[in-house]
């Protein structure tokens, strides 16, 4: 007759369970193998944006209605134009600008600037009257304004192939860049104080 078992689990039961506990198994694997590249593609995402914060740079610019003034029989030609006056103090620092002639789409000419200690703000009224404009619309849209003036390259504008003669009076806008900074002081304001104290 077979021996009786005195518990209430077979012997070989609790052997096979047993030497089961004992060994050891892989790891069990919960997210895909496709997230470790997903993630390294992130950090690289991450530290290339980083590097674009840092080199990287915001312009602001100022623009305001302008003439040309033809000087010299045609010689040289000029341009007189009127920026928005809270862009005083930053006109003093800007050498260049660039000239957009209406009428002329996609085309623009370099302005060498005149340099001057204290920029001359004049009402909209002294505006008009100094750049040879008229009308209420000119006056609402010019407003108080820092009168810039300053040289044209050449008497002639080169438009698809053709050289064109600038006239007397001309109108279009002139576009100067006021100030520069990095995307990452512009994103996160709180580092320009860290870098002035460091500084």
């Amino acid at each position: 007759m077979a021996e009786r078992s005195s518990g209430i689990f077979r012997r070989q039961a609790l052997e096979i369970y047993v030497g089961r506990k004992s060994e050891t198994g892989s790891p069990l694997r919960i997210a895909p193998g496709w997230t470790r590249w997903i993630y390294w593609l992130l950090v690289a995402f991450f530290l290339a944006g980083l590097s674009y914060g840092i080199v990287g740079r915001v312009n602001e610019y100022a623009q305001g209605l302008a003439t040309v003034r033809v000087e010299g029989g045609g010689e040289a030609c000029a341009v007189r134009a009127l920026l928005p006056a809270r862009f005083a103090p930053a006109v003093r620092e800007v050498a260049e600008a660039r000239f957009f002639p209406d009428g002329f789409p996609g085309t623009h000419e370099q302005v060498a600037l005149e340099r001057a200690a204290e920029p001359r703000i004049v009402s909209s009224v002294e505006a008009l009257r100094e750049l040879g404009l008229d009308g209420i619309g000119a006056a609402l849209e010019a407003g108080p304004s820092v009168l810039v003036q300053g040289d044209l390259p050449d008497c002639r504008l080169e438009y698809q192939g053709d050289a064109i003669p600038y006239g007397e009076g001309m109108r279009g806008k002139l576009e100067l860049r006021v100030s520069s900074e990095r995307i990452l002081l512009t994103l996160i304001p709180g580092l320009k104080r860290l870098a002035g104290s460091a500084s």
